[in-house]
């Protein structure tokens, strides 16, 4: 079985599908990582996090290899729930957990990674080195909330708030287990989710790209003018999403 982390941009995705990757191996099964590489997928998964850019029909075919050598394993995305996705989870080759964030926060996360990129002097190839403004920032994170609204309404996958998670971490990886039959027990549990604490992010030993790893921020750091202008384009997005409008 394929353990599909999906996730939008900034949503503490690389955070997320380590917790859960973790949790797949103690369960014993196999790391995403040992699949890419035995199976030769480095073409298809990235190497830090075993990420998908799409999730299109040839991609799925080569990825689902090892689920026909009885392998369970956890890879991650950003992109769409497509047909090819839709049926493997409808048939059970696959389960889906989606995870989303307040997109005003994830538009002052993606500015503040532009300008971290731009001073470091890095060849970014993400692209976020083009975040220039607020406004470009907010263009990209309107583009994943709508990639967010399809997973939301395919009824495909576990949806799981960012915000839940770093409150309640626990309670909600129990319920991402439960959503992907697998079991875990509470002593493993706790010593994963221990060691993925943001305070103990200098042990974590490889980037997750967690930056300050806070929910709310927005309503800080954000201008009055950018907040009304987050209200204007995510005004459609934020009731489907259990976010606040005011």
């Amino acid at each position: 079985m394929i353990v599909l982390t999906a996730a939008m941009l900034k949503a503490g995705s690389s955070w997320f599908f380590n917790m859960v990757n973790d949790l797949v191996v103690a369960a014993g099964h196999d790391d995403g990582r040992w699949i890419r590489d035995r199976f030769r997928l480095q073409r298809m998964l990235s190497a830090s996090d075993c990420t998908s850019r799409t999730l299109r029909f040839h991609r799925l075919a080569l990825i689902s290899i090892p689920h026909w050598f009885g392998k369970t394993f956890t890879v991650k995305t950003h992109g769409r729930p497509t047909t090819s996705v839709k049926r493997m989870i409808d048939i059970g080759m696959m389960k889906a957990v989606y995870i989303y964030r307040d997109p005003r926060d994830v538009t002052l996360s993606l500015f503040e990674h532009g300008e971290w990129i731009r001073e470091q002097g890095i060849q970014s190839r993400t692209r976020f080195d083009t975040l220039t403004t607020m406004e470009n920032a907010m263009q990209v994170a309107k583009y994943h909330l709508q990639i967010s609204k399809r997973w939301i309404r395919s009824k495909r996958a576990l949806l799981v708030r960012y915000e839940d998670l770093l409150k309640e971490p626990r309670i909600t990886l129990k319920k991402v287990f439960t959503h992907i039959d697998i079991p875990v027990h509470d002593e493993v549990l706790n010593e994963i989710i221990d060691h993925y604490d943001a305070r103990n992010r200098k042990n974590w030993g490889n980037d997750l790209h967690f930056n300050v790893g806070k929910s709310g921020r927005w309503r800080v750091e954000l201008s009055a003018e950018h907040k009304a202008k987050a209200l204007e384009m995510f005004a459609d997005y934020l009731p489907e999403l259990g976010y606040s409008i005011e």
